[in-house]
């Protein structure tokens, strides 16, 4: 089940963070890259994330987040994700689209086989980064279509 990261479930997070995470599940400060493998890390990570969902049957199985990062003064948000699977990560992705309407980034390995599950989401190609790809998605255009907003405005009974 996908849910919102409840406090109940922090150190099953931690514990999956460092036996299952991979490399990729890091985050930046001073440009320093840091593996989340520890308490401090771990609430450096959420304090700085919006939207954190976890599928969780038993144990932890994956996590995905929106991380709030400052380049040039501008904020940017930076999907980070781990999964046991793809059929996870395709759940959590889901999960964190119907929730999450800002333009979102994400960095994947060359290797990931979750890329095919980002692009089949719209997330699209912008630049290739040595052994990593960026991969973005334009999701603000969505905000108005959700719960019908856009029929419920667009409709001629709606006059």
């Amino acid at each position: 089940m996908v849910e919102q990261l409840l406090a109940k479930y922090r150190v099953s997070l931690l514990d999956y963070l460092k036996t299952k995470a991979d490399d990729g599940f890091y985050i930046t400060e001073d440009n320093k890259r840091f593996i989340v493998d520890n308490e401090i890390l771990l609430k450096k990570l959420l304090s700085k994330s919006t939207t954190v969902l976890i599928r969780n049957d038993r144990d932890v199985e994956g996590i995905i987040l929106v991380w709030k990062s400052l380049g040039n003064n501008l904020p940017r948000y930076h999907v980070k994700i781990s999964a046991n699977n793809e059929n996870v990560a395709r759940d959590l992705l889901t999960a964190l689209l119907w929730s999450e309407f800002r333009q979102l980034y994400i960095k994947l390995k060359k290797t990931s086989p979750f890329i095919r599950i980002f692009k089949e989401k719209g997330f699209v190609f912008i630049g290739d980064r040595g052994k990593e790809i960026l991969l973005s998605l334009n999701n603000t255009f969505r905000k108005k279509y959700v719960n019908n907003q856009h029929h419920i405005k667009d409709s001629p009974d709606s006059e």
